[in-house]
């Protein structure tokens, strides 16, 4: 009775060990790796892919991937690809590729490498290695045809100078930057007065200075367009006496023109007065007299009656 009870214990624990042992490669499933290459044969320089790709469960495992020797004999690293990742529930996929070449001619082996998946509770790993591959390495194959094959004639090839294009293009543009500064220069210095070419310039002058009489210089805006016309009035006079265009320049200016031509200091500082009374009036929002206006109107008029004398005297 004690033989068969002791029986019947070892055939139950037999049978937990066959099952404990049926059991293992479902759980070590679920830690593997998987190895594919595009390629076994190459030409010289061409370039396989070597794809690798880990299946593991997070729950339970870890994983330390390879670390890729410096060098590899008869092959080259090309590329190596980032590492990817997938999840699917319980099952993590990690894949790589390796972009290899060779210009040994002959057969090679592609090593494996170890990827380990360590447990989370042990401190035990499981060794998941890859696969190696047997790679021909292949000159590239000659021309079994012994066809002859026509001896093409030399191509000529045809060089273009741009070098007359750029010096045509130089002189136009030359020829164009000449013509605009002379125009400029032309312009500045030439002064037409269609309006009055029948009147002398103190003809002229005075005519003008006449016409200010009819401004009423209790009106804000007349009084201002009164000083501003007896400045265009004064420029005007110096410009056709002098050949040039003055019309443009500021009372510095005028006044540095007046003092070239010998004008006395009492005419230059009486211009100077009624001028700046102008500019106070345009720029300053100054609101003269109408005693200060018509003072100014009678300065500019002494001046020009004396540099007038002065000029026919010349």
């Amino acid at each position: 009775m004690e033989l068969m009870r002791s029986n019947k214990i070892n055939i139950k624990i037999v049978s937990c060990l066959l099952i404990a042992y049926c059991m293992l490669p479902f759980v070590s499933f679920s830690q593997s790796a998987q190895t594919t290459i595009n390629k076994n044969s190459i030409l010289i320089g061409e370039q396989i892919q070597y794809t690798i790709k880990a299946f593991y469960n997070p729950g339970t495992h870890t994983i330390n991937w390879f670390t890729i020797p410096d060098t590899i004999p008869h092959f080259e690293i090309i590329q190596i690809s980032p590492l990817d990742s997938l999840i699917e529930k319980n099952k993590t996929t990690l894949t790589q590729t390796i972009t290899y070449t060779s210009f040994d001619s002959g057969k090679w082996v592609i090593p494996s490498l170890n990827i380990k998946a360590k447990l989370l509770k042990e401190d035990t790993a499981i060794d998941l290695i890859t696969d190696s591959f047997d790679i021909n390495v292949l000159y590239a194959q000659a021309d079994s045809t012994n066809q002859l094959r026509d001896i093409k004639p030399i191509i000529e090839v045809t060089v273009t100078s741009y070098f007359w294009y750029y010096v045509i293009g130089a002189i136009l543009l030359l020829a164009f930057l000449a013509w605009i500064i002379r125009r400029y220069y032309k312009n500045k210095n030439k002064f037409v007065n269609t309006a009055a070419a029948a009147l002398s310039p103190y003809d002229e002058a005075m005519q003008d200075l006449e016409k200010l009489q009819l401004l009423n210089l209790l009106n804000h805006q007349e009084m201002k367009q009164f000083h501003v016309q007896l400045g265009i009035i004064f420029k005007r006079y110096y410009s056709r006496i002098s050949g040039k265009n003055m019309l443009n320049n500021t009372t510095g200016d005028m006044l540095m023109q007046l003092s070239m031509k010998d004008m006395s200091k009492e005419d230059i500082a009486k211009s100077a007065t009624a001028l700046r009374c102008g500019d106070a009036v345009k720029f300053a929002k100054f609101i003269p007299s109408a005693e200060e206006s018509e003072n100014c109107k009678h300065v500019v008029a002494e001046v020009i009656k004396n540099s007038n004398q002065y000029f026919i005297k010349q």
